[in-house]
């Protein structure tokens, strides 16, 4: 068991930063757009919409249905529309989909 949590808990500190580094970029390209339309909100602060977003992305990537409903229940409560919805979820089945692809290639 600690070799599967070690191996699960450094997956989790390199997703976590791949993840935050590629989804963080095209969350902000959205709420740039948002801005420039005059639609964001102070949902914008971390905390809130984008936190969502991002937590049901990550949901997403881990097959986690429950916590997916909550957050982008969260999400929406906060303001999200549902293109930023979905451009989480598209960004982070990317995201899940080079994981594997480079797990393939290592076998």
């Amino acid at each position: 068991m600690t070799v599967g949590l070690g191996v699960r808990e450094r997956a989790q500190r390199i997703m976590k930063q791949h993840g935050l580094r590629v989804l963080g970029r095209k969350l902000a390209h959205v709420v740039r757009r948002a801005e420039e339309h005059g639609e964001a909100n102070e949902a914008d602060a971390p905390g809130t919409r984008i936190d969502e977003l991002t937590a049901a992305a990550c949901a997403f990537a881990v097959n986690c249905e429950a916590s997916l409903e909550q957050h982008i229940a969260k999400a929406r409560a906060a303001g999200a529309i549902e293109e930023e919805i979905q451009e989480s979820v598209r960004i982070s089945r990317f995201i899940k989909g080079k994981a594997d692809s480079l797990c393939c290639k290592r076998i």
